[in-house]
């Protein structure tokens, strides 16, 4: 399924959806919430606490969610380089590219950010084993390609 698909959806898609995997009962939920695909893909189970009361029905929800955003095709999206990313580091983070993506924390962007751990945070990872994966492949990212840009030029003033 695609990203860019996922992300358009209107409230009434998500209920579908919910339909779909046997959450009929969250669609009025999420219906008067307006809850769109878009906003759905951000959802943390600390936030998903307050829309479903019960535990069993929440960590089926969040298991959903979860599939959902690794089987998501980035491909033809902004989103792809940083899926990619992450799927190479461990295919389970890849679950974390809308958020990170949503928070402006993107492969393309990483120089930009101040304090890594903060950001991922923010970005509402909170799995700490996942955290420290993706900082270390953040910080990676930011060293080699500040190793490139230096080189390129250190190399114009010789």
């Amino acid at each position: 399924m695609s990203y860019r698909d996922i992300v358009q959806w209107s409230a009434g898609e998500v209920g579908a959806w919910l339909t779909r995997r046997g959450h009929q009962e969250l669609c009025d939920i999420f219906m008067e919430r307006d809850i769109s695909g878009d906003q759905m893909l951000t959802l943390t189970e600390r936030q998903l606490q307050g829309l479903v009361r019960s535990g069993i029905q929440r960590k089926r929800l969040v298991r959903d969610l979860r599939m959902l955003q690794r089987s998501l095709d980035y491909s033809d999206c902004s989103a792809a380089q940083t899926a990619a990313r992450l799927q190479e580091v461990s295919a389970d983070l890849v679950e974390y590219t809308h958020r990170l993506v949503s928070a402006g924390l993107t492969i393309e962007t990483v120089e930009e950010v101040e304090d890594i751990d903060t950001a991922l945070r923010t970005a509402g990872v909170a799995n700490i084993g996942h955290l420290i994966k993706i900082g270390e492949m953040m910080e990676q990212e930011m060293s080699s390609r500040s190793s490139v840009f230096g080189g390129a030029d250190l190399s114009r003033t010789m």
